[in-house]
């Protein structure tokens, strides 16, 4: 019993040193996560099997790489020994992400994702095959598309990416943009509200900080004054600035793609409060738990996210589908990937 009480204490310890280091990076999921690092810790001190640190470290980030990214690619940037785990601390779109393995390699802890068993991963992966696109989603005469993201999430940026080639070339077709929102994320990651919140009440927050959320709502601006420059303005915003400096990085890109400054400013100002309230309501209307997801005809899609399985997607939507569907896409590299199904939330 005695044993039992010293093993549980240790265990305690492990997970209060892994909170602390991870509580800022990944907010609304740290109950998940911490009690992912509980199995593990429990794991790893039940079975004494271990591989160098350089070794998990290079495996994880090839993993990582093969299964998890198909757009850009994660690099290492160092690796040290945290409370019974490896922490392999990565670069991806120049966002740091630490990312916790066992010292065997076979469970990694990603924020956005949990607990992943790497083994189980590509044995289901393998099981599922190629992913298709849903058959349920409703044909209408004339389809209605929204796309729900944080501005920031990595993956919510890859399905931007692919769907601007395809709102551009479907000049008649309403593609929206949503924004995912929670609340109380400042109170459940152990930060201050405005760390991560556009209010101090914690009514409107984001996963990646409260810079996150601003930018959320320029760019719901943008898109209801000055939509011609959105997509433009959003390639560029989410590659020249990030998460920690977009508060002060976003009017240079704005006036670089002729996005009208001033005019953000004033919507900001007057509207910030309204713009969000309404992206809570869509995110209740339709379940959003993460980014990004994408609504069709008021169904979920689950589909790839590629820009050419986009475009088949919106296209298939319609009654008739309108002629611009027999267009091609004008695509980039990133825009023609069909990106894993991975998201954060």
């Amino acid at each position: 019993m005695e044993d039992e009480i010293k093993k549980e204490s240790k265990v305690r310890h492990h997970i209060s040193n892994v909170h602390h280091k991870i509580k800022k990076t990944n907010g609304w999921q740290i109950a998940t996560i911490i009690l992912a690092v509980a199995f593990v810790v429990l794991v790893v001190m039940q079975f004494s099997g271990c591989s160098s640190k350089n070794a998990v470290a290079e495996d994880t980030v090839k993993f990582v790489n093969t299964y998890l990214v198909k757009t850009g690619t994660v690099t290492l940037k160092d690796v040290s020994e945290e409370s019974g785990l490896y922490l392999i601390n990565v670069e991806y779109n120049g966002n740091e992400i630490p990312v916790y393995a066992t010292k065997d390699g076979k469970n990694i802890i990603l924020s956005g994702m949990g607990l992943i068993n790497v083994d189980d991963f590509k044995t289901s992966l393998t099981n599922q095959g190629t992913q298709t696109q849903q058959k349920n989603i409703p044909k209408l005469a004339k389809a209605k598309v929204e796309l729900f993201v944080m501005s920031y999430c990595p993956y919510g940026i890859q399905a931007m990416q692919a769907m601007a080639p395809v709102a551009k070339l479907l000049k008649n077709t309403e593609i929206i943009p949503r924004y995912v929102i929670y609340s109380d994320y400042a109170t459940n990651a152990g930060a201050q509200p405005l760390d991560y919140c556009f209010d101090k009440e914690e009514k409107y927050c984001s996963m990646h900080g409260a810079q996150e959320v601003h930018e959320d709502v320029r760019q719901l601006c943008i898109f209801n004054e000055q939509k011609d420059k959105f997509w433009d303005y959003v390639l560029k915003v989410s590659t020249d600035c990030t998460y920690k400096n977009v508060d002060t990085c976003w009017e240079t890109v704005a006036k670089a793609v002729k996005v009208d400054v001033t005019k953000v400013k004033s919507c900001y100002d007057k509207q910030a409060t309204t713009l969000l309230a309404e992206q809570v309501t869509l995110n209740t209307k339709y379940g959003v738990q993460g980014s990004p997801t994408l609504i069709i005809n008021g169904v979920d899609y689950s589909g790839s996210r590629g820009a050419d399985a986009y475009k088949t997607a919106i296209c298939d939507a319609y009654t008739t589908a309108p002629s611009e569907c027999s267009g091609t896409l004008a695509v980039t590299g990133s825009a023609t990937s069909t990106t894993p199904t991975a998201s954060c939330g």
